[in-house]
């Protein structure tokens, strides 16, 4: 997992306790993102991770969740470019309806962020592709300060591989593959992951398909 110096990336889910009397009087409120802003952000993302190739407008995915903290409210904001090869995440802390960036995080292609508690997100970001495979996880950031954050979780939630190099006359070869879709949940102090995987063993007739579940804590 690549991070910039600007910040500590780390992932963390708290318990979903109930908010404080002085944060239960915080509006967390989330901020619009113009295509303008998107692409001073591309481009910020761009400069701190050393990339050559420069954000096109057209092609910059954006979207954003507010993060409620102790003393306030963040907006974490995703952005992908480049056919989800680049992008990462920015955290903005908001006061008096203005923004400042808090810190850049380098996760090419990062997408669907969701609030999981007070001072945690979620997030999925693509780890392969190529001939016969595509892998993504998820992720929870934690926050430790408003801009210091930690990697809590970071699970594997798809998993496309297909079995290839096989000679055509190979008939227990045909279908080979490995395919795991996952769905996830924030509960209390649990991030649930529920997997539906198929696989088809190299000389089986026909593929084995499960439901599974796993769970993994969140401090």
């Amino acid at each position: 997992m690549r991070s910039l110096p600007i910040m500590l990336a780390c992932f963390v889910t708290g318990s979903l306790a109930s908010a404080t009397r002085g944060e239960s009087q915080t509006i967390c409120e989330k901020l619009a993102v113009t295509p303008a802003l998107a692409r001073s952000l591309a481009d910020t993302l761009n400069r701190r991770s050393n990339k050559s190739v420069p954000p096109i407008d057209a092609d910059i995915q954006v979207a954003n969740v507010p993060v409620r903290l102790p003393g306030g409210c963040v907006n974490v904001v995703t952005l992908s470019w480049s056919d989800g090869f680049e992008g990462g995440i920015v955290i903005q802390s908001v006061t008096d309806g203005k923004a400042a960036i808090q810190g850049l995080l380098d996760y090419p292609g990062a997408r669907n962020p969701m609030p999981a508690g007070a001072g945690r997100v979620l997030f999925t970001y693509p780890t392969e592709r190529g001939s016969g495979q595509i892998a993504e996880r998820t992720a929870v950031l934690c926050s430790l300060a408003e801009d210091v954050w930690v990697v809590c979780a970071d699970i594997l939630t798809r998993q496309e591989v297909t079995g290839t190099g096989y000679p055509p006359s190979d008939s227990l070869a045909k279908g080979v593959a490995l395919r795991m879709r996952s769905r996830v949940a924030v509960l209390r102090d649990t991030l649930v992951v529920t997997s539906d995987v198929t696989i088809r063993r190299y000389g089986t007739q026909s593929p084995t398909r499960r439901t599974l579940v796993a769970k993994h804590p969140l401090p």
